[in-house]
């Protein structure tokens, strides 16, 4: 994973992967901020995501020296930085790989998402965190004068945090007596928030049902890791099954950012697994 192979041109993956996983984020990212900007009104002071609210959760935040510079984190002034964003991400997906604008665009991407996490936690979730991750550990991988293996180390990173987020969701819900038997699935779809209407009717009123789903979810984030050493085919069948568990929670829970979030870290889970698996191949041959 972070030493070169004499079969294959790590350089070339590890740009591929970043490339392909910064893009794919990056809609993701699009999408949130125009999601964002059409319920601006929300940002007002009066609003459900108010900023003078939120800056009292942060005393250093709090001094008076600090009014002038946080204005832009106001209504309206924010909505200036929601754009920023919304242009940023676009300058990600569209700019050519290696250009001096696409390294912009990272780096302002980055930052602004940062001032999101502090301008608002309300709705805040994993799919924020790791766009967060992706984007700037793209954005340090592509400055100029990094060498491959430095590269190869920050995609490492992108898998090692994806891994470590399904794990650590599927432990969490298997050491959790409402997951295990069932009742959390029909918890969550009972809610406006996350909830869906025809899916609750149906898993209220068959057991089987609820167990089923919620156990699929234990079980397939739980041993995510095991794609490291999975076979292409079957490392690729785990992605798709990955992916329509973020497909359906879209649909279901209207959690449609981690679709895109996970989805950009995919190519570094490939790209690292692939490695990895040549690497056990190499050596076992000695």
């Amino acid at each position: 994973m972070f030493t070169k192979s004499p079969h294959r041109d790590p350089v070339s993956d590890t740009a591929r992967a970043f490339s392909a996983g910064s893009r794919i984020t990056a809609v993701g990212t699009f999408i949130s901020a125009a999601e964002e900007f059409s319920r601006s009104r929300e940002m007002s002071d009066t609003g459900l995501f108010s900023w003078p609210i939120r800056r009292t959760a942060f005393r250093a935040l709090s001094h008076p020296k600090l009014d002038k510079p946080l204005r832009t984190l106001g209504h309206p002034r924010y909505r200036w930085l929601v754009g920023a964003r919304a242009l940023a991400s676009l300058g990600v997906i569209v700019a050519p790989r290696r250009s001096k604008s696409r390294l912009v665009s990272l780096f302002a991407l980055s930052g602004l998402l940062l001032v999101k996490s502090y301008r608002s936690s309300y709705g805040s979730d994993g799919s924020d965190q790791m766009s967060f991750i992706s984007a700037a550990s793209t954005a340090i991988a592509e400055t100029p004068r990094l060498t491959p293996q430095q590269q190869d180390v920050m995609s490492g990173f992108v898998a090692f945090q994806s891994v470590l987020s399904y794990f650590s969701a599927g432990v969490a819900k298997l050491r959790s007596p409402v997951w295990r038997d069932g009742s959390a699935i029909e918890g969550i779809f009972r809610t406006k928030t996350y909830g869906d209407e025809w899916l609750y009717q149906f898993v209220h009123r068959h057991r089987w049902a609820r167990l089923t789903l919620a156990w699929s979810v234990i079980v397939a984030e739980t041993i995510f890791p095991i794609i490291l050493a999975l076979p292409p085919v079957a490392r690729r069948a785990q992605f798709l099954v990955a992916a329509g568990f973020h497909v359906g929670n879209a649909r279901f829970m209207g959690l449609n950012r981690f679709f895109w979030a996970f989805l950009g870290t995919y190519p570094h889970v490939e790209h690292n697994a692939a490695f990895l698996r040549q690497a056990w191949q190499e050596q076992s041959r000695k």
